[in-house]
């Protein structure tokens, strides 16, 4: 294997198994032809956490080629939701009722993590999107609920979503 331009790939096989180096003789390392470079998914629409203090939130993706190994779980819609409707989608994570659920799915770690399996969130109940919002009004809300969650405003956040989403 041709590992020029790879230096720490070098340094790592260079290293014994007691020393905390490669253990070469595992799973998938032996099955990957390049096995330091991890399969990424196709690019998703968004990012969502399976651990997260407080509960799941969407990020929506708006890098081009940007994706994710398996730290965070990915997510792809279907090609009829629209932008303003996965903006709406990520705003009803964030809501009261779709909250509660979470509280009823989650297994708490000591610290407060909260961790849910990707089968969790397909459980969940979304409310209606049938309210009229305009792009540009799910996109603000959007962005300011998710500022809300990155400042650890959670109640904040959900009556945001609740308002926009009448519930």
């Amino acid at each position: 294997e041709d590992l020029k331009g790879q230096p720490d790939v070098s340094w790592y096989l260079s290293k014994s198994e007691a020393e905390g180096g490669c253990h070469r003789r595992r799973e998938k390392i032996k099955n990957r032809k390049t096995w330091y470079q991890t399969p990424l998914p196709a690019t998703p629409h968004g990012f969502i956490s399976g651990m997260v203090e407080g509960g799941p939130w969407l990020a929506l993706n708006s890098m081009r080629g940007l994706t994710a190994t398996n730290t965070l779980y990915t997510v792809r819609f279907r090609p009829r939701i629209e932008a303003r409707q996965r903006a709406l989608i990520a705003l009803s994570l964030l809501t009261t009722g779709v909250r509660n659920q979470v509280e009823e799915k989650v297994r708490r770690y000591p610290g407060g993590l909260c961790k849910l399996e990707p089968g969790d969130l397909n459980e969940l109940r979304l409310p209606p999107l049938t309210r009229q919002v305009t792009r540009a009004l799910a996109d603000v809300a959007y962005v300011n609920a998710l500022t809300l969650m990155l400042k650890r405003e959670e109640s904040a956040a959900r009556e945001i979503a609740d308002a926009v989403l009448g519930v």
